[in-house]
């Protein structure tokens, strides 16, 4: 298994191969208070944890009206259901 940074390392290279690089930021810890205008100025959240019980990223994205993409094989099935299509700013 993979610490934080040695997934953090594995995911920027793939990013990196991909010519995508430039359009992920990679934030690290994020204080409270700077949560919500991050969620509201981002096109979507990718919360593709395979093993989080429950992720109140989704949650919190969601209230705020920002699109998230999780994978199908969490619990966040449960609480992120497929809905329309959004326009891409």
């Amino acid at each position: 298994r993979l610490n934080d940074q040695e997934e953090t390392e594995r995911l920027a290279n793939n990013a990196q191969d991909m010519g995508l690089k430039h359009r992920i930021n990679w934030l690290g810890a994020i204080a409270d208070a700077h949560l919500a205008s991050l969620y509201q100025d981002s096109d979507f959240l990718l919360f593709p944890s395979l093993y989080e019980g429950f992720g109140l990223p989704a949650l919190e994205a969601m209230s705020l009206g920002t699109p998230v993409m999780t994978s199908e094989r969490n619990r966040m099935t449960r609480a992120v259901t497929p809905g329309p299509p959004y326009s891409w700013r």
